[in-house]
């Protein structure tokens, strides 16, 4: 149907095109004095379009620190004895709050008014040719997500190293790392609008009374398209991604030999994404189109074509999701070498990995809508 329309319009232009040009040139060539006007009114009216909004595509890091902490400790007497306490603290918060990203690709109003009066009593011809055409194209992006935020991605590296030799050795050690980590996002809402649009068109022909012939072509096109992208997501947020590493190495030779350590790896790790919402129109329009035609002949030959296409068309992608959160990524090694040789020898070590974590994902609405238009047309012959 569009495909037969579009070659009814072209013939329609052609036969106005060709019965206006030779009713021109037979008056030019005749000099008549009779009652003969050709009229032919244009007119082309393109709005275009193309908007970029951005607050997102942030990045945080609230700590990518790297710690080393290391106590070596030799002790010899009678009575030898080596306490020490080796630890990290690493704590690290990275926080992105993004505004609002709107952005409008086409935001329009257009209104075009043709109006034909040739007057023409006579018995000539009367010839009113009236083309509109108006486009109506945008395109928009706006996005406040793919940020990502990572609150602790350090490396914490303790040791202890302790030797006793006596009648009485002793060494005792705690060796720690605390690690921990939050990471938020919060994003704004996205709008994305590619075409927003109103239009009107509004052709008349009078061609008065007469006996003569009376030819009337009103044609009007209207295209509204839009493309329209809008995202809040795209985040990725990870509290802790730390690495941990804590080591206690101890040796103790006489006739009391004792080692006590303590090796602890704690680590913990916050990561929350809360986007905002995000919505996208495509294309959004009112068209309205008004055709009418008074020939006012009754004993002669009237001919009106009226032709009107609207084509209203819209893509929109609206999303808030595919958002990524880890509240704790990290890695931890907790290792106790204990030696000791005596008459009466003890080791005592407790060694442990203490892990912890927490992640959530809010997500606002998405909407999306490709094409939303309300469109009239009336033609009155």
């Amino acid at each position: 149907m569009e495909e037969t329309s579009t070659y009814g319009r072209r013939a329609a232009r052609l036969l106005a095109f060709a019965v206006g040009g030779g009713v021109a040139l037979t008056l030019a060539l005749a000099s008549s004095a009779s009652a003969d006007d050709v009229v032919v009114q244009e007119a082309e009216v393109v709005n275009a379009g193309a908007a970029v909004a951005n607050s997102g595509g942030n990045v945080a890091v609230g700590n990518a620190s790297e710690n080393d902490a290391e106590t070596n400790q030799d002790a010899v007497g009678a009575v030898a004895v080596n306490t020490a306490e080796t630890s990290n603290h690493s704590d690290g918060t990275a926080v992105i709050e993004t505004g609002d990203a709107t952005a409008t690709g086409n935001e329009s109003a257009t209104s075009v008014a043709q109006h034909a009066d040739t007057g023409g009593d006579g018995g000539g011809a009367d010839v009113v040719v009236q083309d509109a055409e108006v486009t109506n194209v945008g395109a928009a992006a706006a996005n406040s997500g793919g940020n990502i935020a990572v609150g602790n991605v350090s490396d914490n590296d303790a040791e202890t190293n302790q030797g006793a030799v006596g009648a009485v050795a002793v060494n005792v050690a705690a060796t720690s790392n605390h690690s921990d980590g939050t990471a938020k996002i919060h994003t704004g809402d996205a709008t994305a609008t590619g075409n927003r649009s109103l239009t009107g068109i509004a052709q008349h022909a009078d061609t008065g009374g007469g006996g003569g012939l009376d030819v009337v072509v009103q044609d009007a096109d209207v295209l509204n398209a839009g493309l329209a992208f809008a995202n809040s997501g795209g985040n990725i947020a990870v509290g802790n991604l730390s690495d941990n590493d804590a080591e206690t190495n101890q040796g103790a030779f006489g006739l009391l030999a004792f080692n006590v350590a303590g090796t602890t790896n704690h680590s913990d790790g916050h990561a929350s994404i809360t986007t905002g919402n995000a919505t996208a129109t495509g294309n959004e329009s009112v068209t309205g189109i008004v055709q009418s035609a008074d020939t006012g002949c009754d004993d002669g030959l009237n001919v009106v074509l009226q032709s009107a296409g609207v084509v209203n068309v819209g893509l929109a992608f609206a999303n808030s999701g595919f958002n990524v959160a880890l509240g704790n990524l990290s890695s931890q090694s907790s290792v106790v070498n204990q030696g000791a040789f005596g008459l009466i020898a003890a080791n005592l070590a407790s060694s442990s990995n203490t892990s912890g974590g927490t992640a959530w994902i809010h997500t606002g609405a998405a909407w999306a809508a490709g094409n939303r238009s309300a469109t009239f047309i009336g033609q009155h012959a």
